[in-house]
């Protein structure tokens, strides 16, 4: 067997979790799903054709080659390669994380977290789920049966030049880095932020130019580096200047309000009035609650077969460097926003509109556009 290994180093605090939503290890199957994703975000281009579904036919099927399925109509099989994760990483319980990760004064910290991994006690603001902490390292390693297939080895690149695990990984936690690649010379790992942008222009390449029908690259994808810091500044610092800019972006409390139409759309729909668009800010994920100063609520979610959410096509990832210096990279992955078939609600009480999706992607781009040390890799 022709052996694989990659070493990672996490990043930021990374809350995954087992049955029980406790972060204890991190287990092959999260590995491999991680790569899956990545794989076929980074393939699409290559199995595009004039058929989209003769082409997601193809793509999934070298997928099951590569990863390995279950048993169907008598196909299925384990894959081209066995994977191992080598991890000895203790997790902080939620009271050692609030030392290490305290969140008074991070409100933008705190707003990337999101709802479920924190809460309010007695006007304090705590930890609900136990993490694995940053600057630990885990291998992944990968015994092939034949040839090492060329398009594994670029994905374990991608997975740690942008990709993350667990909870809230698109919102910048969980973040890893790649450390190291033995067993494939023909990559280098990036040292720094020029050879980080010249690896993943040389990987992402031959793009399709249409709309992907899922989370993929194509030549509507972009990838900044929003900031650069300094070794010696905290990644929490880092996530919570995130916070605060989007946040400011997306608030109605800002001294410069983006989305005053949303607001009025809300309070139109709190009120009992019908509605006929949805709200712009949607393009961040689904779904999405409006709590307004009458105390009614509006929920905002989408409406389709065995759907109840839309996950953000707007990814965080913090890129540590071997020099301990940080790059902060934001991108977005533009793909077929919901099914042509479904729906978003926006509802309050007995009140319910169902509208057709029509997002705008410049909302996201404007949000990107706000960072003034930003610099586009593609």
């Amino acid at each position: 067997m022709k052996t694989l290994k990659a070493t990672y180093q996490i990043v930021t605090p990374m809350f995954i979790g087992d049955a029980e939503q406790k972060a204890t290890s991190i287990r092959p199957p999260s590995i491999k799903g991680a790569l899956r994703f990545w794989w076929r975000a980074l393939n699409w281009g290559g199995f595009f054709g004039t058929n989209v579904e003769d082409s997601l036919k193809e793509l999934h099927e070298e997928e099951c080659r590569l990863f390995g399925s279950s048993e169907i109509d008598g196909k299925g099989g384990q894959g081209v390669f066995l994977l191992q994760v080598i991890s000895n990483v203790t997790p902080l319980q939620p009271e050692n994380l609030i030392n290490q990760y305290p969140l008074q004064n991070q409100n933008g910290y705190i707003y990337l977290l999101g709802q479920g991994l924190y809460t309010r006690q007695q006007g304090q603001v705590i930890y609900q789920r136990s993490a694995l902490p940053a600057e630990k390292t885990f291998t992944i390693k990968l015994c092939f049966r034949k040839d090492i297939d060329e398009s594994i080895v670029k994905t374990l690149l991608l997975f740690g030049l942008m990709g993350s695990l667990g909870s809230r990984s698109r919102r910048g936690f969980g973040s890893v880095s790649i450390k190291s690649l033995t067993g494939y010379d023909k990559y280098k790992i990036p040292e720094n932020t020029e050879e980080y942008k010249e690896i993943l222009i040389k990987l992402c390449k031959n793009l399709p130019c249409d709309l992907p029908p899922f989370t993929a690259f194509s030549e509507k994808s972009r990838i900044d580096i929003s900031m650069i810091k300094g070794k010696k500044e905290k990644v929490q610092n880092i996530l919570n200047d995130i916070g605060n800019e989007m946040n400011t972006y997306r608030s109605f409390k800002s001294k410069k309000i983006e989305f005053q139409d949303d607001h009025d759309l809300a309070y139109d729909v709190s009120k009992g009035i019908r509605v006929s668009e949805h709200p712009r800010r949607v393009i961040f994920g689904l779904p999405h609650n409006y709590y307004l100063s009458s105390g009614k609520k509006v929920d905002v979610k989408p409406i389709g077969k065995e759907r109840g959410r839309r996950a953000s096509p707007l990814f965080i990832h913090l890129h540590q460097f071997p020099d301990n210096s940080y790059a902060a990279i934001q991108f977005l992955l533009p793909s077929s926003f919901l099914p042509s078939s479904d729906r978003i609600e926006i509802k309050s009480g007995h009140n319910a509109n169902q509208i057709p999706h029509n997002v705008d992607w410049k909302v996201i781009h404007k949000f990107l556009d706000r960072f003034s040390t930003r610099t586009n890799i593609i």
